[in-house]
């Protein structure tokens, strides 16, 4: 009886054996939709699937920026990316105590000074080891440009001219800065800020220029200053953001990429919980993402019945509910496992105990006197 238990629990190894090998051999998900999805959902431990580090660094980043928790920043390998985290949430929570945690001077000197500028304080700027940095950060504060051309270095000094000119909103401090990329900076926030697009016209750079319409078109609702736009990647997300604020997905059918008309529609979809919108997806992993974020949010696993692909509804309604064909038959084999390996301990505990019983006996046989002996003894 105990060899076919035994013979029994070999063979449920031997299956899960299999089973493991077939799983972990399939074609293992892309870093970037792994990526996608854990920044989408916010969820830090999808980044530990990512086999790129750069990516998986960069996952952990975002997520720890979106979440607003400075925690996440530890699982971050490399140290710049890492530093450039607390900085992020730092400024975003206006704690200065969080710089201390990096590691490189010149990030810390940044972070300081962002949360210095946002809370107006000048005893913050005296943290700042970098003199050139301490000066810009008074500047801004005081919104003194003259401050600004006692910096030595050029770069901070341009820098200085340019943000104390968006301070102030003044467009004429933008001709202290020589660098034209830095001009072009200013000429574009001061644009931003008050929502004008004809300072647009004046940046010469197209990048910023582009940038400069579609900051612009995006704040006032204006889509026609996104077809002024050039470059194709902010043509579409001047038009995206517009159609979002306005959950118009008439506006998709603007885009010149095929993957931003997909996430405009997917995104309007999921903020109208429209399971329709997502017919208009090409792509059908993105498809699957639109219909399944919507069951998820209604819990209704009905609308998981729109996918087509046989795994991907499955996947949607485990999403919901904790019934499916794959997590069943992993907890089935999980416990067919540890009752094989319960057999397996009994089996051999048994056979141990059996055989230092009758090593005790033997060994008790041995020693005794016998009977005989015992008689001429007590003569």
């Amino acid at each position: 009886m105990v060899n076919m238990h035994l013979k029994a629990a070999l063979l449920l190894l031997i299956l899960l054996a299999g089973y493991v090998c077939y799983r972990y051999t399939l074609p293992p998900r892309p870093d970037k939709e792994i990526y996608r999805d854990a920044v989408e959902r916010r969820d830090q431990h999808l980044c530990r699937s990512i086999r790129d580090l750069k990516v998986s660094d960069d996952c952990y980043k975002q997520i720890a920026v979106k979440q607003n928790n400075e925690t996440i920043c530890k699982d971050i390998q490399d140290a710049g990316v890492r530093d450039e985290c607390y900085r992020q949430i730092a400024v975003k929570q206006k704690n200065e105590a969080l710089c201390q945690n990096i590691e490189d001077a010149g990030v810390r000197d940044e972070c300081y000074r962002q949360i210095a500028v946002l809370g107006k304080s000048l005893p913050l700027c005296q943290e700042i080891k970098n003199e050139d940095h301490m000066r810009w950060c008074v500047a801004i504060i005081s919104r003194d440009e003259s401050t600004c051309g006692r910096i030595k270095d050029k770069y901070a000094r341009d820098n200085c001219y340019l943000d104390v000119a968006v301070a102030k909103k003044t467009l004429t401090l933008c001709d202290n800065v020589k660098e034209q990329a830095y001009r072009d900076v200013c000429y574009k926030r001061i644009a931003t800020a008050r929502k004008d697009a004809s300072i647009c016209d004046e940046i010469k750079l197209r990048c910023y220029r582009d940038e400069c319409y579609m900051n612009v078109g995006v704040s006032t609702d204006d889509d026609y200053l996104c077809r002024k736009i050039e470059k194709q990647s902010y043509w579409d997300i001047c038009h995206r953001k517009i159609a979002l604020k306005r959950r118009d997905a008439s506006l998709c059918e603007m885009m010149m990429l095929q993957e931003s008309t997909d996430a405009c529609y997917r995104y309007i979809a999921m903020a109208e919980e429209d399971t329709e919108l997502c017919e208009n997806i090409q792509n059908d992993f993105q498809g699957y993402w639109c219909v399944r974020d919507i069951a998820e949010s209604q819990k209704d696993t009905s609308l998981c019945e729109l996918i087509e692909d046989t795994g991907w509804r499955e996947d949607c309604n485990c999403s919901i509910t904790f019934y499916c064909t794959k997590r069943m038959l992993m907890i089935t084999l999980a416990a067919l496992l540890i009752l094989a390996l319960g057999i397996l301990v009994t089996h051999y505990h048994g056979r141990d105990v059996k055989n230092r019983l009758t090593k005790r006996r033997k060994k008790g046989n041995e020693t005794a006197p016998s009977r005989h002996h015992r008689r001429k003894k007590a003569y």
